[in-house]
């Protein structure tokens, strides 16, 4: 099948591909299930409104609209009340959180080095233009310097 059916689209002629069918599937409630289903819904009606202005657009074309038109849309929600917020060590900045747990700041991780990398030396690397471990020392001062500048710190191993 290269050209999208007419009439049926994305939504009422399912997937090519596997042929299922998606028929006319609701789900109930609020959740973010449900929203996410009907915003997908929303994205397939406007590319079968487009499609049927466009008569050459294969399926495939049809697809990647509807996916990208999609993937356009999400958006990370709100937090929920008293959620634990995982995130990395480049998020730190970001953190709002009077208390932070920081978890895996092993020797080699934090500050982060590469040692005795037999094809990349740190000379070659500086050379090429490669981020030397001068160069993450750096990043890694100032992450923890900007997010704690005169902070109380307690470590506990």
């Amino acid at each position: 099948m290269d050209r999208a059916p007419a009439g049926g689209g994305l939504w009422r002629g399912g997937d090519p591909a596997t042929g299922r069918d998606f028929g006319e599937r609701r789900e109930a409630g609020d959740g973010i299930v449900a929203q996410g289903a009907q915003r997908w819904v929303d994205v397939v009606s406007r590319v079968e409104k487009a499609g049927a202005m466009l008569p050459g657009l294969s399926a495939a074309e049809s697809w990647r609209l509807a996916l990208e038109g999609f993937a356009e849309g999400t958006r990370f929600g709100s937090r929920i009340a008293g959620a634990i917020e995982l995130g990395g060590w480049l998020e730190v900045l970001w953190a709002d959180a009077p208390r932070l747990i920081l978890a895996g700041a092993n020797e080699g991780r934090l500050p982060e080095s590469v040692s005795g990398d037999a094809f990349l030396p740190e000379a070659l690397r500086e050379r090429l233009g490669l981020k030397t471990n001068a160069q993450r020392l750096a990043v890694d001062a100032y992450l923890w310097r900007r997010r704690w500048p005169a902070a109380r710190i307690r470590m506990t191993c």
